[in-house]
Parts: structure tokens; C-alpha cells; sequence
């Protein structure tokens, strides 16, 4: 049963990211499991959250933002703050992790697809923070500073112009 699970699941990741209409949460899992990959092989030990509140509070008006502006970082917005308390306890909360104050910083990328598959869309994304100075910190040092890691992330395909527009919020909290 788990490999018919397992190989269910490899094909879905495997399809072109519009041939079934395009479906963010998996493109947003890929992402998130990618990035876990990539660190994982560095230190064992990091410990990365998926946050559906982050997501919800910053993530998707970021992507709102991007689309309604055509732009790809948001003016004024710092690179690192933190959080009121509120949005903290709220995300913090919903991982049954005690209370703690975050920061969050944000990297934000538009990749323009053909016939791609979404673990493709993920790599480009990750591929893109990494060469770029001003975004490599947020993916390339998850936890090198004992630091607990959340990370929320959402994504929209607009089929005008076959893109995929991905916001990637990271909170962290010192232990």
C-alpha cells in the first residue's frame, strides 16, 4: 500500500503544473519539502515548521501584492522585524509551540513556466534566493543559529502570463 501511495504521489509531483489546473498547496508542500531537503543535508538537526497562519497573514497578501503591483518586492517592507504579538502567538500557537516573540523576513520570486512540473517551479525558486545576496540568507541558513524555523509560503499561477508567483515567509524564534 505505501509504494502505490508513494507512487501516486511521485506522479502528481511529476505533471506539468497547469495540465491538471494548477493547485497551490502542492506546489506550496513541494516547495517547503524542497527547502527541508536542501538544509537537511547541511545539519540534521534543523528544526523547520510549516505555518498555514503565517501563510494566511503574510505569505498570500504578499502574493496579492505582487499581482496587483507587477512587482517583485514590496517597497518599504523590511528585510527582517518582528512580529506584533499577536501574529505570534497566533502562528506560534497553532504549532503547539510555547510563546516566544518572532521575526520574519520574506523572499518573494516570479517564475515564468512552460511544460514544468511543480518540483521544477520549486527549484527555480530556490535556485533564484540562493544567486541572489539580498535572498540567499532566508534559505541557505535555516537554523545555523539554534533557532527554530517556520516557514509559510503561498503561491498563484496567472495563466496571462504563464507564471507562478511564490511568496516564502520565514519566522524564527531563539531558543
Amino acid at each position: 500500500m505505501k509504494k502505490v501511495l508513494f507512487t501516486l504521489l511521485l506522479s502528481v509531483l511529476t505533471l506539468p503544473v497547469f495540465s491538471q489546473g494548477f493547485n497551490d498547496s502542492i506546489m506550496n508542500k513541494v516547495l517547503f519539502d524542497e527547502i527541508v531537503s536542501l538544509n537537511m543535508k547541511r545539519d540534521s538537526t534543523i528544526k523547520v515548521y510549516y505555518s498555514y497562519v503565517g501563510a494566511e497573514l503574510y505569505s498570500k497578501p504578499s502574493v496579492d501584492y505582487m499581482l496587483v503591483n507587477g512587482v517583485k518586492h514590496r517597497p518599504g517592507h523590511t528585510s527582517i522585524e518582528s512580529l506584533p504579538t499577536n501574529h505570534s502567538d497566533l502562528i506560534l500557537n497553532e504549532l503547539n509551540i510555547p510563546s516566544n516573540v518572532l521575526t520574519e523576513n520574506e523572499v518573494l520570486a516570479k517564475i515564468t513556466i512552460g511544460k514544468t512540473t511543480y518540483q521544477e517551479v520549486a527549484k527555480m525558486a530556490i535556485n533564484a534566493w540562493l544567486n541572489s545576496p539580498g535572498h540567499r540568507g532566508c534559505i541557505s541558513r535555516l537554523g545555523m543559529y539554534n533557532a527554530t524555523e517556520i516557514i509559510s509560503i503561498s503561491s498563484y499561477y496567472n495563466s496571462n502570463d504563464r507564471s507562478v508567483y511564490i511568496s516564502l515567509n520565514n519566522f524564527v524564534f531563539f531558543e
